[in-house]
């Protein structure tokens, strides 16, 4: 948990095909985009955009991405971060 105060990525949000249901909901919505950075940010990447359904994310020279359901289990979301970023080095 120590590493979400380390985390000052910005971000940008592509709006969903469903935006007016999300905007309904904001705090509920930043609270999701508030976790999906802390689970980045402990995973050592930097998260890049956020879209309905993905998470991109970038390590020093390439971008990757995982599906943004991956992130409701943290400890699997940051398995499959680092495996991504094994498969490029």
């Amino acid at each position: 948990m120590a590493c979400f105060g380390q985390c000052s990525t910005a971000f940008s949000v592509v709006p969903s095909s469903n935006s007016q249901q999300e905007s309904k909901h904001p705090t509920q919505s930043h609270a999701a985009e508030a976790r999906v950075l802390w689970i980045c940010a402990c995973a050592g990447v930097s998260v890049i955009g956020l879209t309905s359904d993905w998470v991109l994310f970038q390590p020093v020279v390439a971008t990757l991405s995982i599906p943004l359901s991956e992130f409701a289990d943290p400890e699997r979301a940051i398995r499959l971060i680092r495996a991504k970023l094994g498969e490029k080095q």
